[in-house]
């Protein structure tokens, strides 16, 4: 389960960066007045090097881990992080799940959504769905309540949290955006693929530092049996050329030689899905790219 979060950048009407707050589960503990969560998170921002705006290019922080905990009480939500203790800005989405208590309109538990499975650019058969209610956040004082109709907070802003078929969404405001996404679904009958994945593990599993991805070429892409990649020059250096899978495991490393400007990535025998190729070279930033394989 991992959870992604969007947010522009504005330099007057161009749009100079995006950043991707990428989050997974590691843990999940129910208590009898508590749901604790570990999670370990990552961003990445990419500038687009619009007139005005920072360079092209594309950053990674270094993940973090932090512990996340609700009262089942309350539903009030507290994040742990370096030693200091405080309400969380990150965990909208780890914090509902739906129910429909007997005799009641409609309840809500602090949690993770209840999903019996879903569609995600694929399907997961027949039975793939999300539970279709919704919720609406609303900035009340100094905490937020939650409400099964529209209404204005203070501020005159609200935001809808919908449970429907698909990705779920909570809009955040202007220019900001999180989604949850579902890679997999295990059941009785087994554990089924729904769909692509957002690369979480490999941007969770990515250093601090600067990526260079202006220039390089990747071609075809998506790609069946082997991809091409193209630099804009020459390489100064002897440089390696890895094939990395969604989980940050090396499959395949090859040395370019001096002066080469394409080379040749196999994919046969490898499972379809998505890639990364990362080029390496001394006093050169790493080019990484995403490559998507098909069968």
């Amino acid at each position: 389960m991992g959870y992604y979060g969007e947010e522009l950048s504005f330099g007057g009407s161009l749009i100079c960066e995006t950043t991707n707050l990428l989050q997974r589960v590691v843990n999940r503990q129910l208590t009898p007045d508590s749901l604790i969560y570990v999670v370990r998170y990552q961003s990445r921002t990419q500038t687009w090097g619009a007139p005005g705006c920072p360079a092209a290019g594309v950053t990674f922080q270094p993940p973090t881990t932090v512990r996340q905990a609700a009262s089942l009480r309350t539903g009030q939500w507290r994040m742990s992080l370096g030693g200091a203790v405080g309400p969380s800005r990150y965990v909208q989405l780890l914090a509902y799940e739906w129910t429909a208590p007997a005799g009641a309109a409609m309840g809500i538990t602090m949690g993770h959504p209840i999903v019996p499975g879903r569609q995600s650019g694929g399907t997961c058969g027949p039975t793939a769905t999300l539970r279709a209610q919704q919720l609406f956040r609303i900035r009340g004082g100094m905490e937020d309540i939650y409400l099964p109709y529209f209404d204005f907070d203070w501020a005159g802003r609200n935001e809808l949290l919908n449970a429907g078929l698909g990705v779920v969404q909570l809009q955040q405001g202007y220019g900001q955006q999180l989604q949850l996404t579902y890679h997999r679904r295990t059941g009785s009958a087994g554990t089924t693929i729904c769909g692509s994945r957002e690369p979480f593990d490999l941007l969770l599993s990515a250093p601090g530092g600067k990526v260079a991805t202006i220039g390089a070429r990747l071609y075809p892409n998506p790609a069946t049996t082997t991809a091409t990649l193209e630099l804009p020059a020459p390489t100064a250096v002897v440089a390696q050329l890895t094939l990395i899978n969604t989980t940050g495991q090396t499959l395949r490393t090859q040395l370019l030689p001096i002066g080469t400007m394409r080379a040749e990535i196999v994919l046969a025998g490898l499972p379809a899905g998505l890639y990364l190729v990362r080029l390496e070279q001394s006093g050169s930033l790493p080019v990484v790219l995403r490559l998507h394989h098909m069968h």
